[in-house]
């Protein structure tokens, strides 16, 4: 049955005001409904291919966004929408091209611009980043888009005083609050902190995560892990029904953003026999599908416990394929979508053998990290306040607890300390808990070949360095209410 004109407005606003808030199960719902219908409509794919970028499916993002492209009029914004696209599957020749094809089409165009530069930055190759930069920040010398790139090149180039003139121009500058400000201005707090300016770098990582804040609700949040903690309880994972499928070739990487899950997923990464394959929503997605592939009304968690083993065994096959389509040939596929720390009940009853690793680092440290991080607000809306912070890192501990007594799969708590401390141990204590042999490529995860989604793209991409732990230590008295926030959370400071 063929959808009414006012039906498809209806379903792609209901659609982008899903996907807008983080919800991409819905959002991908609706969007595959829309496609049956109209397989060959621009507006559907474009909504598609930003659901299929948020949550990992890159190839298919690609797709969808290279069918926008090929079916609509020329467009600077779609081709940097493609670029970016490939940036994210690390195709980074691609997005060049997509680049240019944009700056042919408005050679002025700062996103375009600043895509360029930021695959140069990615290369390493920043004295040829800040060339492609400089004439464009010249002519538009407040410009966020460019000025989010521009600071950053500089920090690497070791030109600090530079990007703080630059970064400190555009944040003066009266501009409306939005995306690429904010993220001009929290990298200004980690120039700030490198130049030894702590209480300025405190005020720049404020002000940069008072813009864009999505609504936090903590007593919901809390509420919504009490009743995870509930439905998937040590009796119920214990001895209620659970798959019959081997799961041992899956890993999932959970933690507080900034703890050092994307150097354990590379150390993972590096070995021959594995695939990281980065924060991938196939297990969220599968969650959200449950009620219309099996006909029920209770919402999750809770309808879990109506499922069989028959059916949780159907829910395997079905991560096992996503996963898959990714890397059929390996041993080992690693998943670091760091949401699924309160889907690990879930992984357990439809993977039996999957391996948990819980990635740790010091409170103070890994709260002020996420404090300063361009974390996106829609997936991660609490990183604005300490208080916020502080009270979901122990929550974090708290789920981590109960998955490590309930859980019948194998659990490994990672320290983000051991991981800079002593790379060698710990690299092969995760090699061996997923159960390869050890591979001496594992001791250089910076050389790993994969694209990286996480903002910490240029740290793991260089050795292991320790200038990261003590940070917290630094800013002495001005971080007191971060400690008052840990001490109120049960968390030693």
């Amino acid at each position: 049955m063929s959808l009414s004109p006012q039906r498809v407005t209806e379903l792609l606003q209901l659609a982008s005001d899903a996907a807008a808030r983080g919800d991409y199960a819905q959002a991908h719902t609706v969007g595959t409904t829309l496609l049956q219908d109209l397989p060959n409509d621009p507006r559907v794919h474009l909504i598609m291919g930003e659901v299929s970028l948020a949550t990992g499916f890159l190839d298919k993002a690609i797709e969808h966004r290279k069918f926008v492209v090929d079916h609509s009029p020329p467009s600077p914004l779609r081709e940097v929408q493609l670029g970016e696209t490939y940036v994210n599957a690390g195709k980074l020749g691609d997005a060049l091209a997509h680049y240019a094809r944009a700056l042919k089409l408005d050679p002025d165009f700062p996103p375009a611009v600043a895509g360029r530069a930021e695959v140069y930055e990615m290369q390493g190759n920043f004295k040829r980043a800040w060339k492609s930069l400089e004439p464009a920040i010249a002519a538009n010398p407040t410009n966020p888009s460019l000025a989010a790139v521009g600071v950053r090149v500089l920090m690497e180039s070791n030109r600090l005083k530079d990007a703080i003139a630059l970064g400190e121009r555009v944040m003066s500058a009266g501009l409306p609050e939005e995306p690429q400000l904010r993220s001009t201005t929290l990298t200004m707090a980690r120039a700030y902190e490198r130049n030894k300016q702590f209480e300025q770098a405190l005020d720049a990582a404020k002000r940069g995560n008072a813009m864009l804040r999505v609504p936090f609700n903590l007593d919901g949040y809390r509420a919504e892990n009490d009743a995870t903690i509930e439905a998937f309880s040590k009796e119920r994972l214990q001895a209620g029904p659970r798959a019959t499928r081997d799961g041992s070739w899956a890993v999932f990487i959970v933690g507080m953003p900034r703890s050092g899950s994307t150097l354990t997923e590379r150390i993972i990464h590096a070995h021959p026999d594995a695939f990281g394959a980065d924060e991938d929503f196939s297990l969220q997605l599968l969650i959200g599908s449950l009620n219309h592939r099996f006909s029920l009304d209770t919402p999750y968690p809770h309808n879990v416990l109506e499922l069989d083993a028959e059916q949780l065994d159907e829910c395997g096959a079905q991560y096992e394929r996503d996963m898959r389509a990714k890397a059929p040939a390996v041993k080992i596929i690693s998943n670091k979508d760091l949401a699924n720390m309160r889907r690990l009940g879930f992984a357990d009853c439809i993977l039996p053998g999957a391996k948990f690793i819980y990635t740790r680092r010091d409170p103070a440290d890994n709260c002020l990290s996420c404090y300063f991080e361009r974390l996106r607000p829609v997936a991660i809306p609490y990183a604005d306040s300490f208080e916020n912070l502080a009270a979901v890192y122990a929550e974090n501990d708290r789920l981590a607890a109960h998955w490590r007594e309930a859980c019948q799969n194998d659990f490994l708590t990672i320290r983000y300390e051991d991981l800079v401390n002593d790379l060698p141990t710990t690299s092969r204590k995760i090699i061996d808990f997923v159960g390869l042999p050890w591979d001496d490529r594992c001791l250089r995860p910076h050389e790993a070949n994969r694209a990286d989604r996480t903002l910490s793209v240029t740290q793991v991409r260089r050795p292991i360095y320790k200038s990261a732990k003590g940070r917290a230590a630094k800013y002495g008295d001005l971080i007191a209410p971060l400690h008052a926030a840990l001490k109120a959370n049960g968390l030693e400071t």
